[in-house]
């Protein structure tokens, strides 16, 4: 009887030692996650300030272009403007690509799944952007006239922003350039769901998003503004099965759910169990969580005159709020914690980060 009650405790205890060892590499096994596995654009961005007279002079006249406004032109005339430039600053363009070259820089790790050429452009910014805890996948098709997407960017006095973009192939993000089989090792995936409005990314994208779900990986889209969003709107609907994070802009809440949809967000994100986070420009930002429901991120009175770029807010935001979530701050920290960077980074033009800030988003 003692020898079986003996025999009995053996069992137990080298049952517990396995669970624990199987409980504890589990744990190591989550640590050792990498944080971000991206899918979008990398463009290069020439941004360089301008006066008045100027763009009147090199833009406005010759060309016809208004304040404020985008335009697509030539490679030739491109290159004519590009000639004119002074004191250039060089930074990544791309929502996905701004968001991971951001987060790599306040100490994340990241892949971005991209497509682009070995051009001069496309050397150019894979050397600027050659930082620790980035890593950028970029799939070249050699059959292909593919160019690297490059815009100037004209900032103007009073804070308006004119973009020059260059009409290039610019390739398709298609199944075979995306390495889904490292999905595994990866905390969140993150995807841009204007990728949408082309056949192939579209299917690109919904094996990732399927992917991440069956891993057990966290989805996380952003949806910037565009008209496609009305367009494509009940596909993407359809798709909150699948994404644990939607974060967009305001105006793109309105399109997607309708206006009559934004005092009924909380219940549709109990429905999917799906965090809907909006931006909302000098206001702050908005969190719709299932359980806590709208959790209100206002900003700082920054004065109107420190910023000089707000383009790159809500990219800088994001880069902030799964920096908070994927170092085990709650929903509401995180998000002042991207409220923290994009205040920063609005009053900047270059995405360099300074250590007083470093170790405020450390804390």
């Amino acid at each position: 009887m003692v020898a079986s009650n003996r025999c009995v405790v053996r069992k137990c205890i080298i049952i517990g030692i396995l669970f624990y060892l199987i409980i504890n590499a589990f744990h190591h096994a989550e640590a050792r996650k990498n944080d971000i596995f991206g899918i979008g654009r990398f463009d290069v961005e020439f941004v360089t300030f301008v006066s008045d007279d100027s763009f009147k002079r090199d833009l406005k006249l010759p060309y016809g272009f208004e304040k404020g406004s985008i335009y697509t032109i030539d490679d030739l005339t491109w290159h004519e403007l590009y000639g004119k430039l002074n004191n250039v600053i060089i930074r990544p363009g791309g929502d996905v690509g701004v968001i991971l070259s951001l987060y790599s820089l306040i100490g994340g790790n990241s892949t971005l799944e991209t497509i682009m050429s070995n051009d001069e452009y496309g050397r150019i910014i894979l050397k600027e952007m050659k930082t620790d805890g980035f890593y950028i996948n970029h799939n070249i098709d050699p059959f292909s006239n593919l160019l690297t997407p490059t815009k100037i960017v004209f900032i103007t006095q009073d804070g308006k922003i004119t973009i020059v973009d260059k009409n290039v192939d610019k390739g398709v993000l298609a199944q075979h350039y995306i390495r889904y089989h490292l999905l595994k090792d990866y905390k969140n995936l993150l995807v841009d769901l204007s990728m949408w409005d082309d056949g192939l990314q579209s299917y690109a994208l919904m094996r990732a998003l399927k992917s991440a779900k069956r891993l057990g990986v966290k989805s996380v889209a952003i949806l910037p503004q565009g008209d496609y969003v009305k367009k494509y709107r009940r596909k993407f609907i359809e798709l909150f099965d699948y994404i644990d994070i939607l974060i967009l802009h305001e105006k793109n809440v309105k399109s997607l759910f309708g206006v009559h949809q934004l005092n009924n967000l909380h219940n549709i994100s109990k429905r999917y169990g799906m965090n809907i986070v909006y931006t909302q420009g000098r206001r702050g930002a908005t969190i719709i969580d299932p359980v806590l429901g709208s959790i209100v991120l206002p900003t700082s009175n920054i004065d109107h005159d420190k910023i000089l770029d707000k383009s790159g807010g809500q990219a800088a935001f994001t880069a902030g709020f799964l920096y908070g979530i994927n170092n085990g701050l709650d929903i509401k920290n995180a998000g002042k914690k991207g409220i923290y960077l994009a205040e920063y980074i609005i009053q900047k033009i270059d995405y360099k980060i300074e250590d007083s800030v470093l170790n405020e988003l450390s804390k």
